[in-house]
Order: C-alpha cells, then sequence, then structure tokens
C-alpha cells in the first residue's frame, strides 16, 4: 500500500456497539455480526500481530484476510513505518492512549476516518471511510476561499457587523465582526484593529451620522435592507451610497459603494450645464433641443419672449399653440410642417414664417431644426434656432407701405394739390386782366379764394411731411408718463373740448418707453376724432390702460355718431374721409399718422363702433 497521507483531527467514536473491555472477546464472536459491519477493523496483540481482520479492513489493504493472520502489521505493510499510523499504533500500544485522525487510502480519491484504541490484549483499529463527507467539507472550503477571495477583492467595501441595544431594545450602536480589504484601504487601517471595534468608537468626536443610525435601525424595524443614495461620511470627506442588508442571525452586511467621483462628475456636469445655459440665455436667438416625441428637453428661454407668453410643449400636437402662416399662401403651418417635426423624420429644414404672439401683435420667424442621432444613427431628438424677425418683416412692410404711401403722394401732388394751385392762378390771373391796378370787389374775392385755396395746400402738405417724418423725425424711445403726454394733449385741445361742452375721463396711466413726442400726437388724434365727430349730446371720452401680456392696451371710448365696420380697413388710410370737409374740416390724415406711429411702438390699432352708437379705438404698445 502506498504512502498514507495523515491529518490529525479529534473525533468521537463509537464502532458499533463494542466497547474496549468486549474487544478481548472478539475474535471469538460469530463472523456474521463483525462482517455486517461496513467498516474496517482489526486487532493487534502486543506484538504487533494480527490476530482479526474483517473482510473490509483487508480490502482496504488491498489482499485477502488470510494474507495477514499470524503476521506483524509492519510485516505485511511497511509503507505505515514512520507515519502518523505508526505513531498512533505504538501511542496506543505503549502508553495506552486512544487516538483519531483522517487518513487518504491507496487511492487517492478516498479518505477514511482512523480510530486506534488500547486493548488489554493489544490495540484494535477501525477505519471508516468518509471520502463523501471529505468531499463536501472540501468543495465547502473551496467554496468559502471563492467567496473570501470575491469579499476581499471588491471595489466595494463590505462588512459585517452586528448591533449593539440598549435596555429598550433601540439599536444605539454596532460592532464590525468582519470587514474586507476595501474598509481597510479606506479607514486606513488594519483589519485585526477593525474587527470588535464598535463604530460609535471609530467615529469618535464625530457622533454616529444621523442618517446612518437612522438607516440602521430602519433596517432592523422592517428586517428589510436600507439604502441610502448619497451620503457625505465626515470621517473620509467622500460621498458614498451605503446599503445595508439584515441577516437572520441578528447581524448585516453593509456595502459601501464610493461615489465621490461621480458626485464630482455631476457637480462638474451642473456647472458645465449652468455655463452652457448662461451662453444660451445670453443669445437673443431661441435654441433648444426636442426629445423623439418632439417635446422641449433643453432650451435657453428665448422663446417664450419670441412668442411673448409661456410655452410648454410636449409633444409635436402642441405646437399648435403656435399660430404661423406660410407668408406665400397665408395657409396655416400645421403641427407636422414645423422644421422641428419634420428634423424627427430625418429632414434638416429651414422656413420663415408669419406669426401672431400670444398678446396678439403680429410678427415673423426664421425657424431651423436637424436631427440629432444616436452612435446607430437612429433619430434620438431634433437641435432647432428660431430667430425673431419682425422687426426686419415690419421694416420690410413698412418699406412697401412708404413706397405705396410715395405713389400715393404723387398722385395728391399731381391732382388734389394741384388743383388749389391752379386755383389761385386762375384767380391771380383773371385778377390781373379784369381789373389791373384797380382792385375792386370781385378782386377782392378772388384774392379771398386764392388765401383757401392756399391754406388747404399748407396743410395738405404739413400733414404729409407729418407722416413721412413719422420714422425718420422720430425722437428716441425714453420712459414717458403718459399721465403727462395725455395732459398736454387735452391742454392743446382745450378749445375745441370747452366750445363742445365735452368731458374727457383720464384712468391713471402707466409709464412706458416710447417717443413722447408721437404718444402725444396718437392721443391727440383719437381724442381729438372723438370730439369732432360728436353727436346731438355733449361729447363724453373715457381713457382706460389694462395690461396684457407684453403690451399696454389702450381705450379711447366716445359717444359720438359712431363709424360702420365697413370701413375698418379704410379709415387709417392717408385722406381718407368719410365726411366732406364742409362739415367736418380736415384732411383726413390723423388716423394715418397714428396708425404709422403706433406700429413704429409695436402695437397695432383698430377700432369698434356702431353708428350713432359711439366708437372705440384700441390700440397697444409694447412695455
Amino acid at each position: 500500500m502506498a504512502s498514507p497521507t495523515v491529518r490529525w483531527r479529534p473525533i468521537e467514536h463509537r464502532v458499533a456497539g463494542v466497547t474496549g473491555k468486549m474487544m478481548g472477546k472478539c475474535i471469538g464472536l460469530s463472523d456474521q455480526i463483525l462482517e455486517r459491519i461496513d467498516d474496517g477493523i482489526f486487532v493487534l496483540d502486543r506484538d504487533w500481530r494480527f490476530i482479526y481482520l474483517n473482510k473490509r479492513a483487508a480490502s482496504i489493504f488491498g489482499k485477502d484476510p488470510r494474507d495477514f493472520l499470524g503476521k506483524t502489521i509492519w510485516e505485511t505493510n511497511p509503507e505505515l513505518l514512520g507515519t502518523p499510523m505508526e505513531a498512533a499504533c505504538r501511542s496506543a500500544m505503549e502508553r495506552g492512549e486512544a487516538s483519531n485522525f483522517e487518513m487518504k487510502g491507496a487511492d487517492a480519491d478516498i479518505w477514511f476516518e482512523i480510530a486506534v484504541t488500547p486493548m488489554s490484549s493489544g490495540i484494535m483499529v477501525h477505519g471508516r471511510d468518509i471520502t463523501e463527507r471529505h468531499e463536501e467539507v472540501r468543495a465547502l472550503r473551496e467554496r468559502e476561499t471563492r467567496y473570501r477571495g470575491l469579499f476581499e477583492n471588491l471595489h466595494e467595501g463590505v462588512s459585517v457587523s452586528r448591533y449593539i441595544l440598549d435596555e429598550w431594545g433601540e439599536v444605539t450602536d454596532w460592532e464590525l465582526i468582519d470587514a474586507n480589504t476595501w474598509i481597510e484601504r479606506l479607514l486606513e487601517r488594519r483589519r485585526c484593529s477593525l474587527i470588535g471595534m464598535r463604530v460609535s468608537q471609530l467615529y469618535g468626536d464625530h457622533g454616529i451620522p444621523d442618517a446612518l443610525l437612522s438607516a440602521v435601525r430602519e433596517m432592523r424595524r422592517t428586517n428589510s435592507s436600507v439604502s441610502i443614495e448619497s451620503y457625505r461620511d465626515p470621517l473620509v470627506d467622500k460621498d458614498f451610497h451605503v446599503s445595508f442588508l439584515p441577516q437572520s442571525d441578528g447581524s448585516f452586511y453593509v456595502l459601501t459603494i464610493d461615489v465621490t467621483r461621480l458626485k464630482n462628475a455631476q457637480s462638474r456636469a451642473e456647472e458645465d450645464r449652468a455655463r452652457l445655459q448662461a451662453i444660451l440665455d445670453s443669445t437673443p436667438v431661441a435654441m433648444g433641443i426636442t426629445d423623439i416625441n418632439g417635446g422641449v428637453l433643453l432650451d435657453n428661454g428665448a422663446l417664450s419672449k419670441i412668442w411673448c407668453g409661456d410655452l410648454s410643449l410636449k409633444n409635436v400636437r402642441d405646437y399648435s399653440k403656435c399660430r404661423a402662416w406660410w407668408p406665400e399662401s397665408g395657409e396655416p403651418v400645421r403641427p407636422e410642417e414645423w422644421p422641428a417635426a419634420q428634423a424627427l423624420k430625418g429632414r434638416t429644414s429651414t422656413e420663415t414664417f408669419d406669426i401672431e404672439k400670444f398678446d396678439g401683435t403680429r410678427g415673423a420667424l426664421i425657424v431651423s431644426a436637424s436631427p440629432i442621432r444616436d452612435q446607430g444613427g437612429a433619430i434620438i431628438g431634433a437641435a432647432w434656432t428660431v430667430q425673431d424677425v419682425s422687426d426686419i418683416k415690419r421694416t420690410e412692410e413698412e418699406l412697401k407701405r412708404s413706397n405705396a404711401d410715395l405713389q400715393q403722394y404723387a398722385y395728391v401732388a399731381s391732382h388734389d394739390l394741384q388743383e388749389p394751385l391752379r386755383m389761385v392762378m386762375g384767380h391771380l390771373e383773371l385778377l390781373m386782366k379784369r381789373h389791373g391796378d384797380d382792385i375792386g370787389p370781385d378782386a377782392a374775392d378772388y384774392i379771398s379764394s386764392a388765401i383757401e385755396g392756399a391754406k388747404r395746400m399748407r396743410h395738405l402738405i404739413d400733414d404729409l411731411l407729418a407722416y413721412s417724418r413719422i420714422e425718420s423725425k422720430g425722437e428716441g424711445m425714453t420712459l414717458v408718463d403718459l399721465n403727462e403726454v395725455v395732459s398736454n394733449a387735452l391742454s392743446n385741445l382745450q378749445a375745441s373740448i370747452e366750445e363742445a361742452g365735452g368731458q374727457v375721463d383720464i384712468e391713471p396711466l402707466p409709464t412706458v418707453h416710447a417717443d413722447g413726442a408721437q404718444m402725444l400726437q396718437v392721443f391727440q388724434n383719437i381724442i381729438g376724432n372723438a370730439i369732432k365727430f360728436r353727436g346731438q349730446d355733449p361729447p363724453r371720452v373715457t381713457v382706460s390702460v389694462r395690461r396684457r401680456s407684453g403690451s399696454w392696451l389702450f381705450c379711447v371710448k366716445d359717444n359720438g355718431i359712431g363709424i360702420d365696420l365697413k370701413h375698418q380697413d379704410d379709415l387709417f388710410k392717408m385722406f381718407h374721409r368719410l365726411h366732406g370737409s364742409d362739415k367736418y374740416p380736415g384732411t383726413g390724415i390723423g388716423l394715418a399718422i397714428s396708425k404709422k406711429i403706433v406700429e413704429r411702438h409695436g402695437g397695432r390699432i383698430w377700432f369698434e363702433s356702431q353708428p350713432g352708437k359711439g366708437t372705440t379705438f384700441f390700440f397697444t404698445v409694447r412695455g
């Protein structure tokens, strides 16, 4: 038999009810009893000779029982000399000391548990096959080794603790009973100094952090895991994600993950985002990003300013909140036609739209959008810009209107203005032909007519100049108290108001950024018309104002003769008159001037009226 491998291990031994005293008689026992024992048993006398050997023992040695009887063990099994087997047998034989140990058999895959018992006639050796149990222990140790290796090599801290309770059963502290090397590195302490230490001792003057103590108490109360998403530890000045996991034996695991870098990265990302947002916020062009559904994920805040109101766009359908038209056709822009919606379909586009802002003012936008794709090329959103070109559009429209006005002016100059001139010239020629140096009554009439014509011509020219100079000669925009402006307008109209027996009521008015002289013209023109176009009753005029998102809305209401709404588009044209100059004097340019001034201030003007029931003029001013 090959040289055995021996490992000492104290065990309790019982041999199928056979005691040491009875073993002296075992040779006389029936073979039928001993052969039923699955364990190997043999007995040596004091000369080391075999006096009994069952079949199982002989099979263990790989021989027939007859090969052993009468022979010494050292003859039959010399490979046992110098091994723990020999030492155990001699100890039992010479000193009467029993021993137990494990031994590897001749077959490397078989293990035995050996018991050597002294007897009066010699010694008894009992061998039991423990291969299965040994394999289980070995497998258990291998698993333990693997798990311990995993435990030690985790990149997170793992510790095991047990509760320390007060007399009422409340957790007041906990004691470390194990920890991996990550904890050693974190705390810069050897594990041997940590095991058995209480957490209160670890934190010292800092005291156990409330977040940790509360979490441990919650875990014990609910017997379920508890996590702290982000916790700044005062002992090491780092950020951690901490999880507490209860065990059934009154202990618990603590899993600690260092998230300091992640928190720092999040902080840097927030700082970068804040800087980016600051850049975006300082950009007059609206910029942003939408998600795959068309909802706005990020924008620089300029979009709400452009639209003069808050926008909440969660998907493409919400684009219907933005009233817009195609400039060429005047058709409404459908939600799916906006460039951001087109970008979600993979198309990059730039479009110009006419819009109505939330405050009722008209404007124009240039909108661009491009798709955003992930690394695989799939569309995940859109990037867009929106530029308010309302002022540019307005300038273009002003140029168009100016050209139209110039054409109209040329027409007036060639017709209406030349008529009084021809009249003056004709009368003067008649004066010269008929009377010469002697001016009589007729000459006086001619001269009078010429003077009237010259006056009319002068009024027309003055009004035309006033209209043409609204843009070119207007003053800069400053803070203007409109209460003072209206007061000056009423002073200029005082004679007319008193003559008509009129009354003008003025509600408190705001201070706005405006051209004060031009705002005076607007109020004076509209209030003056209310006094001029009065009915049978003395004129009553009320001037009021209310806030309308991003603008001031002014109302001038009178009880005059009223206006048919069919004149809504014509009333603000130059020289358009609804009544003859013999009944209501004037050139018919006052409302045209008012309209141009209001539009210069970013607003619009209109009226509501019924013939015989008075008129209310409305106009807006940004501010």
